[in-house]
């Protein structure tokens, strides 16, 4: 009796995250719902586009965004970087008019991306490759040229 709750409990375990995730490499990837563009104009098609989750409340440290600055500058021709925030509107645009992004910032009013995507802890980012497949998951932090050279 003991084993088979045991199974259970670990497919349970095994299995919610996968539930929750809904995203699987090199397939489509969901629509991105912005609400508004609130720095920058609207992403180009035909390119890789890296996406960074944000709310206010959950900011990340100064360094965070440096990185994210740096290679948005550096891979602006050929990859879109978006910031998809929701929360305060004012508080996001806020925080970013003092950064000054090279890279685009958008609201997503409903919380639609957040939840088409899965997240649920920040930070957190995604890249969706030119074709709209969804084929990296992680956070700026991890972001080196190696993996952006892909795209």
């Amino acid at each position: 009796m003991k084993s088979i709750f045991t199974c259970i409990v670990c497919w349970t375990i095994w299995l919610l995250p996968a539930q929750a995730q809904r995203l699987i490499f090199n397939e489509k990837a969901p629509q991105l719902q912005i609400t508004e563009y609130l720095f920058g104009e609207t992403l180009k098609t035909g390119q890789a586009t890296y996406v960074e989750f944000f709310v206010p409340e959950h900011q990340a440290d100064k360094e965070y965004f440096d990185q994210l600055e740096h290679f948005a500058a550096q891979y602006k021709d050929r990859i879109n970087f978006i910031v998809i925030a929701k929360g305060d509107k004012e508080k996001i645009k806020q925080f970013f008019a003092e950064k000054k992004p090279s890279y685009r910032v958008a609201y997503d009013n409903q919380g639609k991306t957040f939840s088409d995507f899965g997240i649920q802890y920040l930070p957190a980012a995604i890249i969706i490759d030119a074709k709209g497949k969804f084929v990296w998951q992680g956070k700026a932090s991890l972001l080196e040229d190696k993996l952006l050279n892909k795209y």
